[in-house]
């Protein structure tokens, strides 16, 4: 047995390396330059790269790249084969000897290309990634799939803006009253419930959002309950822009304030548990984005009574007033127009167009109706791509769209409300880029 297998291990076609394999299958030069090339492009990551991110300089250092070539003997051969490669290898690529490493097994040639060190951020389209991702899984309980839980693991991709407010909106809403926790009459089951008034009806409505409040969180998150999401952030709007006295702002304030001390005192550590610090967060910039932090005069003292021979003659430029007016309502539109151009706006930068508001003494409806028109737009160009990004990778993945794919894609354009005509136009131009027929 033992002689068997030393003639075996010591055959002449177990001795012949890779390398001289490949030189005998693609026998001249031209057929080995070009299987070399194809081999380095095959060994670039899979992942695209977004050029916005990029450009923030995330490639700036060298070495956060590098391409390498792992080969018997590295740059001394011993293996007059190998030493026939390696002009090649080195002509096709932009190697340098210290790229070149020694590999002590004859019968594998490596080529590795590796991106170090970067940001998910730099991964294009990773948030719809993750978005998408997290809808499937919450649809389809995957057998197959890991049956860890997969709250356990910290996510290390930075929240998006609709992520944070969507959290902090389930937050508000248990404390104003629209989303609380009871028990289902037939099943005895206890719930999360969110209670709204239908806007075509006039009927109260209340659908479920989960068993507990981290089911709640996740329902929201998904973007499939898009919908949903949307008929929150409205009722709470609603809420905050009806405070218009100082006395109805001072009243919803305390209401938060209580709610707020009731919770410091029944959480463990109080006001240093994490839990705490994220609804402060969302009570104070729900407080920020509508003034309520007001303070109402304690006494008030009568003005002394003038005489009439003491009353200012003061006259009314009404005209003078009306064109103040629509010149601040323009120069408040453009603010509100660069500020919203890019998507959505940074904390400062909302601020900073309170300020203005308040400054050009604007009317909170009518500074609502001036942005609401440049977030429409933006939200209409992001609801866009993220259906093009799915249409696109059904595409990229099998050519055409099958009826189960056309029926996510269907949901999907009912959730981000676009027209036929706004899907048409996204596809054709998708096709056009990939060069496929009409697939639809």
């Amino acid at each position: 047995m033992n002689r068997a297998l030393d003639e075996f291990v010591g055959s002449t076609q177990l001795q012949i390396s890779t390398a001289h394999k490949f030189l005998e299958q693609y026998p001249t030069v031209e057929q080995q330059e070009a299987q070399i090339k194809t081999t380095f492009e095959k060994s670039v990551p899979f992942l695209r790269f977004s050029q916005e991110q990029a450009r923030l300089g995330w490639e700036d250092r060298a070495e956060k790249r590098q391409t390498l070539v792992g080969i018997q003997g590295g740059n001394k051969p011993t293996d007059p084969a190998v030493g026939a490669l390696l002009p090649m290898i080195r002509k096709c690529s932009t190697l340098t000897d210290k790229d070149i490493r020694p590999l002590g097994d004859p019968h594998h040639i490596y080529f590795v290309q590796e991106v170090g060190a970067f940001p998910l951020r730099l991964i294009e389209g990773m948030d719809r990634m993750r978005t998408l991702y997290r809808s499937v899984s919450l649809a389809d309980k995957n057998p197959l799939h890991t049956h860890q839980d997969s709250r356990q693991f910290q996510d290390h991709m930075p929240a998006t803006q609709a992520e944070v407010q969507a959290k902090q909106n389930l937050i508000l809403s248990k404390v104003l009253g629209l989303v609380a926790q009871a028990e289902n009459t037939l099943t005895r089951y206890s719930e999360v419930r969110f209670s709204y008034q239908d806007k075509l009806t006039g009927l109260p409505k209340n659908q479920v959002l989960g068993a507990d409040w981290q089911e709640a969180e996740e329902y929201l998150l998904s973007d499939q309950n898009r919908r949903v999401r949307d008929i929150l952030q409205d009722a709470l709007q609603n809420i905050g822009q009806k405070a218009i006295a100082k006395a109805e702002k001072q009243g919803l304030y305390q209401k938060l304030m209580a709610y707020l001390k009731e919770l410091e005192r029944t959480l463990l550590g109080g006001r240093d548990n994490s839990d705490y610090r994220k609804q402060e967060e969302a009570i104070g910039e729900y407080v920020k984005t509508h003034g309520l932090f007001v303070t109402l005069p304690t006494e008030t003292t009568s003005p002394p009574v003038q005489q009439p021979s003491q009353i200012p003659i003061t006259t009314v430029a009404t005209s003078t007033e009306v064109e103040a007016t629509d010149s601040n309502l323009e120069n408040f539109s453009k603010l509100a127009e660069t500020c919203y151009r890019r998507g959505n706006p940074s904390e400062t930068q909302l601020q900073m167009l309170e300020h203005f508001r308040q400054r050009y003494a604007i009317p909170q409806a009518a500074a609502d109706q001036i942005i609401a028109k440049f977030s429409y737009s933006q939200n209409q160009q992001k609801a866009l791509y993220d259906y093009g990004l799915m249409y696109r990778a059904f595409l990229e993945n099998n050519g055409e769209i099958d009826f189960e794919q056309q029926s996510q894609l269907l949901e999907l354009q009912e959730e981000l409300r676009l027209t036929n005509k706004q899907v048409a136009t996204m596809e054709t131009n998708i096709q056009e880029e990939l060069g496929l027929k009409e697939s639809r």
